[in-house]
């Protein structure tokens, strides 16, 4: 849709420590507007997700739920 759009800034932080190795990560989500014959230059934001997750705890035998071919 020409009259919306959608950015993300994501950061992902790894450590040998942690199991499969993400230790923390954060993303940001704005969904901006604007008029469908505006430039550009006239989105405005209109919402705004902060999201952030931390590696709690660390154990061993930690197993992926996700299938390798």
């Amino acid at each position: 849709r020409p009259n919306s759009r959608t950015i993300q800034e994501s950061t992902v932080w790894k450590s040998d420590k942690i199991p499969f190795g993400v230790a923390r990560w954060s993303a940001k989500m704005v969904r901006e507007t604007k008029d469908d014959l505006a430039p550009r230059e006239n989105f405005k934001a209109v919402s705004e997700v902060m999201i952030e997750m931390l590696a709690q705890e660390v154990g061993d035998d930690a197993k992926s739920e996700i299938s390798e071919p």
